[in-house]
């Protein structure tokens, strides 16, 4: 058809009817906004967490805790995130190459199977430790760090057998006053 409606096509009635009926939340592609924060759906028994807005990233973020690290899940990323050049950071502290004292360790192993983030603007995940944790197949459109502080880059601290693998960062820049890096700042015994 075109704007008249019915110039191409006879005039008729149609049914349509959605199988099956779609249960979750529609992304609407629309930029984080810095502050939104949405419960991730998770699947204990599997040991899944299934990731489709960056509110649900920032939600995360929120629960990670010294007891609470995700330890044997995997977060499954389903879709592109726009991160809007707002901080977020999943996880804090690295302190000369090893976690620091407190830090909110993330033990998952994070899958964005392939999607993109678009304006990257904070060091995503501070620290990513364990042999089943790490972050993969992962496509950054974008990165602009601008710091003061010592050790930016996409990661923090990748160890204790934690795998960084597939990530790409097409375009963007690190600037800080020392330690910037691509990927991570500290590497302990993880593999990138």
């Amino acid at each position: 058809t075109n704007i008249f409606g019915t110039l191409l096509t006879d005039p008729a009635n149609y049914n349509v009817e959605l199988k099956p009926e779609y249960e979750g939340i529609y992304n609407e592609s629309e930029k984080w906004d810095g502050v939104s924060k949405l419960p991730a759906k998770i699947d204990d028994m599997n040991k899944e967490v299934t990731v489709s807005f960056p509110a649900q990233l920032a939600w995360l973020a929120d629960q990670l805790s010294s007891s609470n690290t995700y330890e044997g899940y995997t977060i499954k990323i389903t879709e592109d995130f726009d991160m809007n050049f707002k901080p977020l950071t999943v996880g804090t502290g690295y302190y000369s190459n090893k976690p620091s004292a407190g830090a909110k360790k993330l033990k998952a192993m994070i899958d964005f199977q392939g999607h993109s983030l678009y304006n990257v603007g904070s060091m995503l995940f501070g620290s990513i430790v364990g042999e089943n944790a790490g972050v993969k197949n992962l496509i950054v459109k974008n990165i602009e760090i601008n710091s003061t502080t010592a050790g930016q880059a996409l990661l923090g601290y990748v160890g204790e057998g934690a795998v960084v693998d597939n990530i790409i960062i097409e375009e963007g820049s690190i600037k800080t006053s020392q330690k910037a890096a691509g990927i991570a700042v500290a590497l302990g015994d993880g593999t990138i």
